[in-house]
C-alpha cells in the first residue's frame, strides 16, 4: 500500500523483482492481479528489502509493510499452481490393464495344468485329496509370477538412481515414471510398487522454451541502432547521443540489495555496456564522472569555493562542482514498471533541473506512440531480429516545468504518449553450449522439434535455425497489409502467400512454419487450431496460457509430447505434456568422490578458520587461554545440558542426527528426492543443468528401462509356463528337484535378473525404437515359439533318460531320491534358464 519492496519469488519462480505500492494509480482504476503484478506480492515470496513511504497516513506498528490481502488458500496464484499440478491432467491409476491381461494369459495355462493334475489325481482312489488340492493350488500360485512387481520396481528405481547421479530427478517418484520413447508409464503406487504399464504411444515431438533453455540467461549488449538510416550498430558509446544513454541508464527496475545491484540481466547488461553506474539513491551517471567525483580532493573543493566567493557567485561553485563530479547524472523520480500486456515500461527522471519521460519497449509497441516515425524504423529492427538479436525501442519526451510531487503524480498514459524516437538497444543472447548438438541428436532419433517462446518471431526463427529446429525455408504468419486477413511471409519479406487453413498441411511440406500469439487468438476464434498448430515449428510471442493450449492441441491430435522449460511461464505446458522436464541453472553433481572431497575440504577450511580466529585473537591482544577457556566452558555447559536428558531422549537425538546425515548424503541405493523449492513441481523430471542435455539422457534411460521391462515380462512368462508343465506332467511322472538343486536354480535366476536390471543405456540415441507395449505380435510370437521349443527339448531329454531307468512306480508325493531322470531334468532346466536370459536380453541399439 505504501512502500517499495525488493523480493525473491522462491515459491514460484526463484527470480528477483522490484515491487512498488499502488500510490500514484488512479482512484477509478480497477486492480488486476494479472496486469498489476508490480503491486502484488505472492505467497511464498521473501521480502529482501523494504522502503516505507513516510507520507502515507497508515503505518505499521513495527515499521513493516502495510498490504491488503486479496486471496488466500487455493485462490492464490500459488494455490492455482497447485491445483494445476494436482488436477490439470488425468491421473493414471495403479491398475495397469496390460499387466492384468498378461497375468490372465498365464493363469489360463496354470488352470489347464492344475486341471490335468486334478483329473489324474481323482483317477487314483488311494491319492490323498488334501495333498491333491494342495498341489493344484501350488501350481496356480507358482505360475503367477510373484516377483514381477519387485523386478519392475528394481528396474525403475535403478533408472531413477542413474538419472539422479546425473543431476536429473524424478519429482514424482511415488506416483509415476513416464518413459519417454514409445512412452509407457511405469505406474508406481505408494503401496503397491510398480504394477504395470499403460502404453500411450511414442513420444514423437519435443517442445522447448527458448530463453534460459536453449539460450543463456546472460544478455550481451551489442550496441545502439536506428540513430541514422544506416542499419549498422553504433558500438562506440561516445558517438551515441546523451539522451539515448540516459534512457538506457535510467529506464530500468534495478535496485540495490546488500550493496549489490540486482535485477533483470538485460538491464544490467545495458548499464554495463554503456559504462554508466547506478547508485542506491536511484541516480545514474557515467562511470568516468563517478570515479572523478571520488577522486575530487577537499583542496580542490576549497579552491572552487574561494573562487566562487570572490566572484560573489556562490551558485557557480555548485555548478562547477557538478560539472567536475557528476555531469549528466539522471535522478529517477517515478517508475511505471514493465507490463507484459503493454510490452513497455517508463520512468520520469530529472536531468539537472529539467524533467523527462523515458520509455522503452517492443519496437512495434513504441512505434504506435511516436510523434514522428523514421522511414528506416521497421527495416532496422527487422534486420537485427532476423539475426537473432533482442531489440528494444527507446523513446523520450520533455516535460514542462513542475515540482517533484507533480512529476510523481503523472499518469502512465501522459508519460508514454507523444514520444521522440531515440534509437534501438540491441542485445544478443548466446546459445547454450550443447543446445544444437542435443537437438540434432533428437532429430536423428525420429523426434519432431518445436520451439515455444515469448520472443519476437524473427528472433525465434533465427535461433531455431541455429539449433536445428528448422531446416527448410521459414514462413511467418501475420496480418496482411491493410489488415485484410492474414498471410505467410518469409523472414526477409521476399516471399508471401495467402493464409488458408486447409492448405497448411501442403505448405508445411516445403516450409517450416512460425506463428505468433496474436495469430493464436485468430486460430481460436476461427476454430482452426487443430488444422494449423500440428504443422507449426516455431511459436513466438505466446503467453503462458497459449503454451498450455499448444501442448493440449498436440495431444488432441495423437502426438505424445515432451516439454522442456525453466520458468513459471512454462508450468502449464510442463504439466500438460506427457513428459515435462524442468531445468535449473545449476552445475550437476559428478561423482560421490567429488562430494566426499568437497566435504573433506570443507572440514579442513573450517579447521583453518578456527585456527586463524585463534591466532587473530592472540594478535589483537586477547589472551588465547581465555578463548580456550570460553570454548571449554561452552563444551561443559553442553555436557551438563545433555546430562539432564534421559537415555531414550539421547538415543532419539542420535537417531535424528543419523537420519539427517543420511538425508543429506544418501547411501547411493535409493532414488534421491528433490527438496521443495528446488524445482517446478509441475514437471515429472527436474534437471540441475544449464542445458537441454538431460532430455536425451532421460530418453536413453527411458528406452533402456522400457526394453528391460519388456524382457522381464518375456522371461518371467517363459519361466512360469515351464513351471506349469514341470509341476503338472513331470510331477505326476515322479520327476522332482532336490532342495540344493532348487536353491542353486533360484540363486542363478535372481542373479540374472539383477544383472539385466542394472544394464546401462548406450551413449547415443538410435532412430530405431523399442516395441511400444506387451501386447504386440512380436512379444506373443516370441513367447509362444520359445515355450514350444523349450517344452519339446525338455520332453525329449526326459524321455530319453527314462529309457535307461529301471521300471519302477514312483509316487508323486514320495520324497526326493536322486536318479538319472531327475538329474537330466535339472541340467536341461538350467540350460533352458541360461538360454531364456541370453535370447531375450535386448541390447543394441538400446543398452
Amino acid at each position: 500500500m505504501m512502500s517499495k519492496q525488493f523480493i525473491n519469488k522462491f515459491g514460484l519462480s526463484c527470480v528477483q523483482q522490484n515491487h512498488v505500492s499502488v500510490i500514484g494509480r488512479g482512484a477509478d482504476e480497477k486492480l488486476s492481479a494479472r496486469r498489476d503484478k508490480a503491486h502484488v506480492l505472492f505467497g511464498g515470496t521473501k521480502i529482501l528489502q523494504h522502503t516505507p513511504d513516510k507520507t502515507f497516513h497508515l503505518k505499521a506498528p513495527d515499521g513493516g509493510c502495510v498490504a491488503v490481502v486479496l486471496r488466500t488458500g487455493f485462490e492464490t496464484s500459488q494455490g492455482k499452481l497447485m491445483r494445476t499440478i494436482l488436477f490439470s491432467t488425468e491421473r493414471v491409476t495403479a491398475n495397469s490393464w496390460e499387466s492384468g491381461l498378461f497375468i490372465l494369459f498365464l493363469v489360463v495355462f496354470a488352470l489347464i495344468a492344475a486341471g490335468y493334475v486334478l483329473k489324474k489325481g481323482l483317477e487314483d482312489p488311494t491319492r490323498s485329496r488334501y495333498k491333491l488340492l494342495l498341489s493344484c493350488s501350488l501350481i496356480i500360485t507358482s505360475v503367477i509370477p510373484p516377483e514381477l512387481p519387485m523386478e519392475l520396481s528394481i528396474a525403475v528405481n535403478t533408472s531413477l538412481i542413474t538419472l539422479a547421479r546425473r543431476g536429473i530427478y524424478c519429482t514424482e517418484p511415488s506416483i509415476c515414471w513416464k518413459v519417454l520413447d514409445h512412452s509407457s508409464v511405469f505406474e508406481k503406487h505408494k503401496n503397491l510398487g510398480v504394477s504395470g504399464f499403460i502404453s500411450v504411444s511414442s513420444v514423437d515431438i519435443c517442445c522447448f522454451d527458448k530463453t534460459g533453455t536453449l539460450t543463456s540467461d546472460d544478455m550481451e549488449f551489442s550496441g545502439v541502432g536506428g540513430l541514422t538510416d544506416s542499419e549498422d550498430l553504433e558500438t562506440e558509446m561516445s558517438k551515441v547521443p546523451d539522451r539515448t544513454l540516459e534512457i538506457l541508464a535510467s529506464c530500468h527496475a534495478l535496485v540495490f540489495v546488500d550493496n549489490k545491484l540486482v535485477g533483470d540481466p538485460l538491464e544490467k547488461a545495458a548499464l554495463k555496456g554503456i559504462e554508466w553506474t547506478y547508485k542506491s539513491d536511484e541516480k545514474a551517471m557515467p562511470k568516468k564522472f563517478c570515479e572523478k567525483n571520488q577522486e575530487t580532493s577537499h583542496l580542490e573543493i576549497d579552491i572552487l569555493m574561494v573562487a566562487a566567493c570572490k566572484s560573489r557567485k556562490l551558485s557557480r561553485f555548485f555548478g562547477l562542482l557538478t560539472i567536475k563530479g557528476g555531469a549528466n547524472s539522471v535522478q529517477i523520480v517515478q517508475r511505471h514498471h514493465f507490463a507484459s500486456y503493454l510490452k513497455r515500461m517508463a520512468v520520469v527522471v530529472r536531468v539537472q533541473e529539467q524533467f523527462f519521460a523515458f520509455v522503452k519497449g517492443a519496437p512495434e509497441t513504441i512505434q504506435e506512440r511516436l510523434v514522428d516515425v523514421p522511414s528506416w524504423y521497421v527495416n532496422t529492427y527487422n534486420k537485427h531480429t532476423r539475426q537473432g538479436s533482442r531489440v528494444l525501442a527507446l523513446a523520450y519526451k520533455s516535460l514542462p516545468e513542475m515540482t517533484v510531487s507533480e512529476a510523481r503524480s503523472l499518469d502512465r498514459e501522459t508519460v508514454e504518449s507523444d514520444l521522440t524516437f531515440a534509437g534501438f538497444a540491441v542485445f544478443n543472447c548466446p546459445i547454450r553450449a550443447y543446445s544444437a548438438t542435443v537437438l540434432s541428436e533428437l532429430r536423428g532419433s525420429s523426434h519432431d522439434l518445436v520451439m515455444i517462446t515469448g520472443d519476437q518471431a524473427l528472433t525465434a526463427c533465427h535461433v531455431a535455425r541455429q539449433v536445428n529446429i528448422i531446416s527448410k525455408p521459414a514462413l511467418i504468419l501475420g496480418r496482411a497489409k491493410g489488415n485484410e486477413g492474414y498471410e505467410w511471409v518469409s523472414p526477409d519479406e521476399t516471399y508471401t502467400t495467402a493464409y488458408r487453413d486447409n492448405e497448411v498441411d501442403a505448405l508445411s511440406e516445403a516450409h517450416d512454419l512460425c506463428i505468433g500469439g496474436d495469430c493464436m487468438e485468430m486460430l481460436q476464434q476461427t476454430s482452426s487450431t487443430l488444422k494449423v498448430i500440428p504443422y507449426v515449428k516455431v511459436f513466438a510471442r505466446v503467453a503462458p496460457e497459449q503454451k498450455e493450449l499448444i501442448i493440449t492441441t498436440f495431444k488432441s491430435v495423437g502426438r505424445v509430447t515432451l516439454m522442456c522449460g525453466d520458468g513459471t511461464n512454462d508450468v502449464g505446458a510442463l504439466k500438460q505434456a506427457h513428459v515435462g522436464v524442468a531445468l535449473l541453472n545449476a552445475i550437476p553433481p559428478t561423482t560421490n568422490q567429488k562430494s566426499a572431497s568437497q566435504a573433506s575440504s570443507k572440514s579442513e577450511t573450517e579447521k583453518a578458520a578456527k585456527s586463524k580466529k585463534l591466532r587473530s585473537t592472540s594478535g589483537n591482544g586477547e589472551n588465547p587461554s581465555k578463548s580456550r577457556a570460553v570454548s571449554k566452558l561452552e563444551s561443559t555447559s553442553n555436557q551438563a545440558a545433555n546430562r539432564h536428558l534421559t537415555a531414550a531422549e539421547m538415543q532419539r537425538q542420535k537417531l535424528k542426527k543419523l537420519m539427517d546425515e543420511l538425508n543429506e548424503d544418501g547411501d547411493g541405493r535409493s532414488a534421491p528426492v528433490v527438496k521443495l523449492g528446488d524445482a517446478s513441481m509441475a514437471s515429472q523430471f527436474t534437471a540441475k543443468h544449464a542445458s537441454v542435455a538431460p532430455t536425451t539422457d532421460i530418453i536413453r534411460q527411458g528406452r533402456s528401462t522400457l526394453v528391460t521391462t519388456l524382457q522381464m515380462f518375456k522371461i518371467l512368462g517363459l519361466n512360469c509356463l515351464a513351471t506349469a508343465y514341470v509341476l503338472s506332467v513331470m510331477y505326476l511322472d515322479g520327476v522332482k528337484l532336490g532342495d540344493v538343486q532348487a536353491t542353486i536354480s533360484g540363486v542363478f535366476t535372481a542373479a540374472f535378473f539383477l544383472f539385466i536390471s542394472h544394464a546401462s543405456p548406450l551413449p547415443t540415441l538410435s532412430a530405431e525404437r523399442p516395441h511400444p507395449n506387451i501386447f504386440c505380435s512380436y512379444v506373443f510370437l516370441s513367447l509362444l515359439g520359445q515355450f514350444a521349443i523349450h517344452i519339446f527339448f525338455l520332453i525329449t531329454s526326459v524321455n530319453e533318460a527314462g529309457k535307461y531307468m529301471p521300471d519302477e512306480c514312483i509316487e508323486p508325493d514320495s520324497d526326493f531320491h536322486p536318479n538319472l531322470v531327475n538329474t537330466v531334468s535339472y541340467m536341461v532346466g538350467m540350460m533352458l534358464q541360461v538360454a531364456t536370459f541370453a535370447v531375450n536380453y535386448m541390447g543394441h541399439p538400446f543398452k
